[in-house]
């Protein structure tokens, strides 16, 4: 772990006495279930799964997460000391994501993706790639990594600077640094959990997750949809811990006016996914008793300020042969404006994922972070969308649809995946 993180990490890890024995992926689980009701999400503590937790709790904890993460549903909330995340953290997030997508759009557009050759900065709503075809996604962004030099210390292009509008809103740096820091010592647990819960060495994903890693927080505004009077609606009820995610049906998230959607179905690029949300909109396809994904689709209530939602991404069920599946997920339109908090936890662009022997012989081909991701926003720009990504093959072979001139990526050489405002 690199400099800047390590105390906050060893503030975190009580003395280290024994390690916690995890069954292996074969063991079966017991079924959370679902029913009319909707599905039984499990949260868990991150102290639980820290290397120093009490040998007890902390086996519970690796095996809670194994059965949520390979069978069902998928996913699961997690919940946050608050030394690593203080609430208020999040309340002043998305206060100042309100005041940046608030400033009028020629300010907005000083600091457009367009002009940084990270792809960092704002993205206005519409301009999203559509992950489904016929799809426009109805967001705005602005895309934050980690604050390093041009090239960051392995020569990578896509490491770098970030883009801040400080003269528009000086707390917006500080304030984001001191939270990407913090999402980051989170997936530095995470990172190790995952391992050990499939009865892996502890470093065998964060050996690959420097500070040079695919590693994009977002700050995402979803703007609510024109209803027939002309006024937005008040978003639902909160719903308290513990109560099943409601069921959706499947065709639930169709587009609005337009071919309007929040965000279109998709699964995520990189690891793992840590989100929150300000108002319900989020769905996610749970796992089915086969663990693979089923038809239905539940929706995500907003968790406490302390408590994220973690989703598995392509690069995980690549490495675990399938064992683990990325989990789908999409944003219909709603009728109340919402805000939501995202961190992509991916690896060093020139990371090498192959499945692991343990998991048997392999369904997935060798492919880098970098040449994953290459190859998929090379079939987003393209116009072709991004569906099932985590089977595409990588190396020299494109992505299904991928336009004549498609090369291999070459982290060395750069890329460009950004629009004009």
């Amino acid at each position: 772990v690199w400099p800047s993180l390590a105390s906050m990490l060893a503030r975190l890890a009580r003395p280290r006495a024994l390690v916690a024995q995890v069954p292996g992926p074969g063991r079966r689980c017991r079924a959370l279930g679902s029913a009319a009701g909707g599905v039984r999400v499990p949260t868990l503590e991150l102290e639980d799964l820290l290397p120093g937790a009490p040998l007890t709790a902390r086996a519970s904890a690796l095996e809670a997460l194994r059965c949520a993460t390979s069978d069902s549903p998928g996913f699961f909330a997690l919940r946050v000391p608050r030394d690593v995340l203080a609430a208020e953290s999040i309340a002043q997030t998305y206060a100042l994501s309100r005041q940046f997508f608030s400033l009028p759009a020629e300010a907005k557009r000083r600091y457009h993706v367009s002009r940084d050759e990270r792809g960092r900065g704002w993205t206005g709503s519409g301009e999203e790639p559509a992950y489904e075809l016929g799809t426009r996604s109805a967001v705005e962004a602005y895309d934050i990594g980690r604050e390093l030099c041009v090239g960051g210390s392995n020569g990578d292009p896509a490491m770098g600077p970030n883009v801040w509008p400080r003269d528009e809103l000086p707390e917006f740096e500080l304030r984001l640094r001191a939270l990407y820091d913090s999402m980051t010592v989170i997936s530095q647990c995470l990172f190790g959990a995952f391992a050990e819960s499939l009865g892996l060495p502890e470093d065998s994903f964060r050996k690959h997750a420097t500070e040079n890693s695919r590693a994009t927080m977002r700050l995402l505004r979803y703007p609510p949809q024109v209803r027939a009077d002309g006024h937005p609606s008040l978003p639902p009820p909160f719903k308290k811990a513990g109560e099943r995610w409601p069921m959706v049906a499947a065709a639930a998230a169709g587009a609005g006016a337009g071919g309007n959607v929040g965000i279109g179905a998709h699964t995520d690029f990189e690891c793992f996914t840590m989100m929150h949300q300000s108002a319900p909109g989020l769905q996610l396809r749970p796992l089915g008793p086969a663990g693979s994904p089923g038809a239905e689709w539940i929706d995500a209530p907003p968790t406490p300020p302390d408590t994220l939602i973690v989703i598995v991404g392509d690069m995980l069920e690549r490495f675990s042969n399938g064992t683990l599946c990325a989990t789908e997920h999409r944003v219909p339109q709603t009728d109340w404006e919402r805000f939501s908090l995202i961190q992509f936890n991916g690896l060093a662009s020139d990371a090498i994922v192959s499945p692991l022997p343990q998991f048997g012989p392999p369904r997935y081909s060798t492919v880098t972070q970098g040449e994953h991701m290459s190859n998929v926003y090379q079939s987003l720009n393209a116009g072709l969308g991004a569906q099932g990504t985590a089977q595409w093959n990588g190396g020299a072979q494109a992505a299904p649809g991928a336009s004549p001139d498609w090369q291999p990526y070459d982290y060395k050489s750069g890329h460009s995946h950004t629009r004009e405002p």
